[in-house]
């Protein structure tokens, strides 16, 4: 069976994620220049090696720029870039000479000056005019009183409010209010993001579920470690060769077989803790057999029993289940949901406690896993899992997907109706049509939706990002951690990127890893 084509991205996609373009030769150039003169690091994606694809404008002329790039992937027919100018957000694309589309790396590109440059929403969701006049208070509790601010709603979107204020009333940004609606009960909490002033004062709002409690502090691994060294085994188990893996197989909640392998610590007993892995991002359940091992080191160093489960997920690279039409490997996350790899993670944690006994279950994920474990700790009954470990997790499928792709919001540009087909994502085809629906029809897609699981979440939660890490903005993992009970969190920078290149950094993490267990 051919492969599916990958869908070209034309300037009629891009007009309908951008409301506002600049055609206009002279601000053209004008924008381009203060890029130049502020040496603005412009931000294309990230490469198979996922380092930070940058771009700088060196010179800007009447028809054409210079740009050095560093890091880059292969160029292709033309380039994507997207920065900030006096604080507002611009993506634009440059075409690339034929004979340089298949250069890669550090380099120099001379391309024609981009014939529009779009700006951004500040908002991550579509904006959409309120359907009538709808009236709302804006509460705040001062030190002696409440602060009453009438205002009626202008413009609206998943996770904010355009509203203006009635009479000569006030606001300023980063204030915070309980927002009142007049026919309901509901009490959002709400902080101003924007203010204009004419004609009357105009309040850009951000939603959100409940106030945000505050996030856990944020730790250096490295001192973490040297506490965790001083007071813990080393992971040497006297050169024992470990015992083979046992491959399983169960099934999802639609009787999908799941194939997985479980490794345990030597005479384990019948009822043991158990923890369970998804594979991340085109990876299969085999590239985690070193996590597995050290988990398993750690806790017979420990004189400690444990269970761990590394599987595949339905409809991703692997062994188990997938449609027929995504046999090849560059295809096994053609049909790939969130969703079905939350429902997939509850699965694996109702195999292990009914056939494996579990007395407790964990989840580690990394990278794009960690988004179906978030997920999948929310939703699940209580009592499904016990504990989360994320490492370089991503928060949000909107801000993930637009890093890899150079600013293409892929998420915001379903929810406005936009299609984008088959498109290569970090080296395997996904069908961003089918993926964007799901997540949209689930709540899964935006930092909003991220927010309301971690009001569900009860279980302890630990979070390690890398300090280099060019897929995770590290200001979102604080952010979601500040949502639901902060006081059995932890949040731990690394100095690494997302992926860890050496040894020494992998068994450093693996042993923090088995530490939170």
């Amino acid at each position: 069976m051919s492969s599916p084509a990958v869908e070209r991205l034309t300037p009629r996609v891009f007009d309908r994620l951008h409301p506002v373009a600049v055609t206009d030769a002279s601000e053209i150039r004008r924008i381009l220049s203060s890029f130049r003169d502020a040496r603005t690091v412009l931000a294309r994606g990230t490469n198979q090696a996922i380092e930070k694809e940058e771009a700088v404008l060196e010179v800007v002329g009447d028809s054409g720029v210079r740009v050095r790039c560093r890091n880059f992937g292969i160029l292709g027919e033309s380039l994507l870039l997207s920065g900030d100018c006096e604080h507002v957000p611009y993506f634009f694309s440059l075409k690339v000479d034929p004979e340089l589309a298949a250069a890669s790396g550090d380099l120099v590109l001379n391309a024609p000056s981009p014939r529009v440059i779009y700006r951004s929403e500040r908002r991550d969701r579509v904006r959409r005019k309120a359907p009538g006049w709808r009236k709302v208070q804006l509460v705040r509790q001062l030190a002696s009183a409440s602060q009453k601010l009438d205002a009626t709603v202008v413009d609206e979107s998943g996770g904010g409010l355009g509203v203006e204020l009635e009479g000569d009333a006030s606001a300023t940004v980063g204030d915070e209010f309980l927002l009142v609606g007049a026919e309901s009960e509901a009490e959002p909490f709400v902080r101003v993001r924007s203010v204009e002033d004419s004609p009357a004062a105009r309040l850009g709002l951000a939603v959100y579920p409940r106030r945000p409690s505050v996030p856990p502090e944020i730790e250096l691994f490295e001192h973490v470690f040297d506490r965790l060294r001083r007071g813990y085994s080393s992971s040497s188990t006297s050169g024992r060769v470990p015992e083979s893996p046992s491959v399983v197989g169960f099934e999802n909640s639609h009787d999908e077989p799941i194939v997985g392998l479980v490794d345990e610590t030597p005479n384990c007993p019948s009822s043991a803790p158990a923890v369970v892995i998804p594979s991340a991002w085109g990876k299969t359940k085999e590239t985690l057999l070193p996590l597995s091992r050290a988990l398993i080191a750690q806790f017979e160093a420990e004189g400690r029993a444990l269970r761990v489960l590394r599987f595949d997920g339905v409809r991703k690279r692997g062994e188990s289940h997938n449609d027929p039409e995504c046999d090849a490997p560059h295809l096994g996350n053609l049909h790939y949901t969130f969703s079905q790899g939350a429902d997939d993670l509850v699965s694996a944690a109702a195999f292990m406690r009914k056939d494996r006994n579990a007395t407790h279950v964990f989840v580690v994920s990394f990278s794009v896993a960690s988004v179906e474990a978030r997920r999948a700790i929310a939703a699940a009954p209580d009592g499904t899992f016990d504990g989360w470990v994320s490492v370089v997790g991503a928060t949000d499928p909107q801000s993930l997907i637009r890093v890899i792709s150079g600013g293409v919001d892929y998420l915001g540009g379903a929810e406005a109706g936009v299609s984008f087909g088959v498109q290569d994502v970090q080296g395997l085809l996904l069908d961003i049509d089918r993926t964007a629906k799901a997540a949209l029809a689930d709540g899964i897609a935006f930092i909003e939706d991220a927010r309301s699981d971690f009001c569900r979440i009860g279980v302890p939660v630990s979070w390690v990002t890398g300090r280099h890490d060019a897929w995770m903005d590290r200001r979102r993992v604080e952010d979601v951690l500040s949502f639901g009970d902060s006081s059995k969190r932890r949040h731990i920078v690394a100095d690494t990127g997302h992926q860890l290149r050496s040894s020494s950094d992998a068994s450093l993490v693996f042993q923090w890893v088995a530490s939170e267990i």
